[in-house]
């Protein structure tokens, strides 16, 4: 369970590797949920399903939630991500105002849909998330394929990165930018289920998450 400082995790690795599994065990004891559930697969997890902003807010009254929000399959998820954020952020405001009240996990699945890397529009809001959340005693979880299909401002303010099995060059060379290069092309052969975690400037070599 995620307590007191706020964390912001970002879980990095090809379909397959691990990284849901390791997001769950993050996950297993927060009693204050909301997963973007793009996969649809956190109803499973004992998630209550929303599928609107409105639904979303009455299940988050409750002192104790866990909620998948998933939007249709023709969304712009960008836009949707904003939603989500913005709800958040309303949820959270006894909390940013000094009142004892406890904090919430946002946790995203692929984020290279709804935060890519690009600048401006929808992605800026959950840039300024990721700066005030702290503030608003939000945590953050994200989980994408692709770190260099992430937005790179987002990912730079990630306090904890768990960097899976990956091939692509340009995922390769951005992760070396954290952990040397020399340990990133060592992503290329790591097993299922073992990451590099990298936090604080420092990198634990294969992590285990099994």
């Amino acid at each position: 369970m995620i307590k007191g400082q706020t964390k912001r995790i970002g879980i990095f690795g090809r379909s397959g590797c691990g990284k849901s599994t390791l997001a769950k065990q993050l996950i297993k004891d927060i009693d204050r949920l909301v997963v973007y559930d793009t996969l649809c697969e956190y109803e499973e997890q004992g998630c209550k399903v929303a599928r609107s902003i409105v639904q979303l807010l009455k299940l988050a009254r409750q002192r104790r939630f866990k909620i998948a929000y998933q939007p249709d399959i023709e969304s712009v998820h960008e836009k949707e991500l904003r939603k989500v954020a913005e709800a958040l952020l309303l949820i959270q405001k006894p909390y940013q105002e000094g009142r004892a009240y406890p904090q919430i996990t946002l946790m995203i699945e692929e984020m290279s849909l709804a935060i890519p890397n690009k600048t401006g529009g929808d992605v800026q809001i959950m840039q300024n998330l990721a700066n005030m959340g702290r503030h608003y005693g939000i945590n953050l979880i994200g989980i994408a394929q692709r770190p260099a299909n992430v937005n790179a401002t987002f990912r730079g303010s990630l306090t904890e990165q768990y960097f899976f099995s990956m091939v692509e060059p340009l995922d390769i060379d951005e992760v070396g930018k954290k952990i040397g290069r020399e340990n990133a092309e060592m992503l290329r052969k790591l097993p299922n289920h073992q990451a590099f975690r990298y936090s604080d400037g420092r990198i634990e070599n294969h992590f285990n998450t099994l």
